[in-house]
């Protein structure tokens, strides 16, 4: 039965009234005291709390805060109760491996470093209740999450285009998110350097950087998931 209480707390958390709630844990930091705290009313944080044992030092008070940030993107109030509706039928489909989900994502919650990545890890989760995406695109996806550094992505979403030109040197977010599948690398044709009399100007290096299908589908969840 304790098993099974993290797969009824979440389902009882989505599209539940609880953004105020979490919010406040994580702006004010309330009170974490489960028997007497402000978590006691927001299901699947409370769970956690219990099933794995979360105390009152600083490093576990930031982990319920990264859930609490988790919870509020999950439940931002942005799309309409039959979405919320179709999305707890699917959630309940199968409660052995939904138990399975959940804690891969706890785990996740808690390596992330920041609020924004379980933001990000909520849209992602709430794409593939949508159908959007299966199982292993959300591994992918939220492996890719885990690996972002401050600004890739804003570099990720601001850069939207099927191309990117750039000249050396080339920005490092770029090459990041090269390496994690999001862009492809081409070398751009470099014409030979030339001379004017005794000084040498050379050529001007640049390197494409095209989208992939993969990336383009992460910038299209990040940016279009209805919460």
């Amino acid at each position: 039965m304790v098993e099974n209480n993290l797969v009824v707390s979440f389902e009882k958390s989505l599209g539940a009234d609880i953004t105020e709630l979490a919010g406040n844990t994580i702006e004010f930091g309330a009170d974490l005291c489960m028997e007497d705290g402000i978590l006691k009313d927001i299901p699947f944080v409370g769970t956690a709390f219990k099933l794995y044992s979360i105390g009152s030092k600083v490093y576990d008070k930031h982990c319920l805060k990264k859930l609490c940030s988790f919870i509020i993107a999950i439940n931002s109030g942005n799309c309409s109760k039959d979405d919320q509706e179709r999305r707890r039928r699917k959630f309940v489909e199968d409660e052995d491996f939904r138990k399975q989900e959940l804690e891969y994502l706890l785990v996740l919650i808690d390596r992330y470093v920041g609020f924004e990545k379980p933001q990000m890890l909520a849209k992602i989760y709430l794409a593939y209740l949508d159908d959007r995406i299966i199982w292993s695109d959300l591994t992918k996806y939220a492996e890719v999450v885990d690996r972002f550094l401050p600004g890739d992505k804003e570099v990720l979403l601001q850069e939207r285009a099927p191309e990117h030109t750039i000249s050396f040197p080339i920005p490092d977010a770029f090459l990041r998110l090269a390496a994690l599948g999001i862009y492809e690398e081409y070398m751009t044709d470099i014409s030979a350097p030339t001379t004017l009399g005794s000084i040498t100007i050379p050529a001007k290096q640049e390197k494409t950087f095209r989208t992939t299908v993969f990336g383009e589908q992460l910038q299209n969840i990040l940016e279009n998931t209805k919460l």
